[in-house]
């Protein structure tokens, strides 16, 4: 692999051809070096969703979770707000053991998409915490309650979103 080949590929990634984009970033994804991942995480910091989708799809296949950090900085950026949903589906595959407190985060403050991805991501792993980090999520979640505009879709996701709260908190009893 050499450095004009992965401006190739990056250049590709950025096409207005959807397969041409899709092979580039897949290629990106089959290469084992740290430039490909590293290429594929500045892939998410466009601007079109369709490029940050197809990076966060090879990030995932990748399951390199070097590429969780960045996916939350992209997840949390206010210009991909309704177009975050694949970028937390990519989180699935990567260890996010220690980011209990920004998987709140999503299923609090992010698009319906974006929750359901948080919500599996939840279910499916296992999470290092602090009794500080759940005293947070509860604080967070008990504002949300008192001011439901704060929660993208609260009535419709309340129940599944105490559900997960509650699950949680039943550590501080213990």
């Amino acid at each position: 692999m050499n450095a004009d080949e992965l401006t190739v590929l990056r250049q590709e990634a950025l096409s207005t051809d959807w397969e041409k984009a899709k092979t580039a970033c897949a290629r990106l994804c089959e290469m084992p070096n740290d430039e490909a991942l590293n290429v594929l995480i500045d892939l998410l910091e466009q601007p079109t969703p369709r490029t940050r989708n197809l990076a966060a799809l090879a990030l995932r296949e990748r399951a390199d979770s070097r590429a969780v950090a960045p996916l939350l900085m992209a997840i949390r950026n206010p210009g991909n707000h309704s177009y975050n949903g694949t970028m937390v589906y990519a989180l699935q595959t990567l260890d996010c053991r220690h980011h209990l407190k920004d998987l709140f985060e999503i299923l609090f403050y992010e698009s319906y998409e974006a929750k359901l991805m948080a919500m599996t991501v939840l279910e499916e792993q296992e999470f290092e915490f602090t009794v500080d980090d759940l005293t947070s999520i509860k604080h967070q979640w008990d504002n949300c309650k008192a001011h439901p505009t704060l929660c993208h879709g609260f009535d419709e996701n309340h129940e599944n979103i105490e559900y997960f709260v509650d699950g949680f908190m039943s550590y501080l009893e213990e």
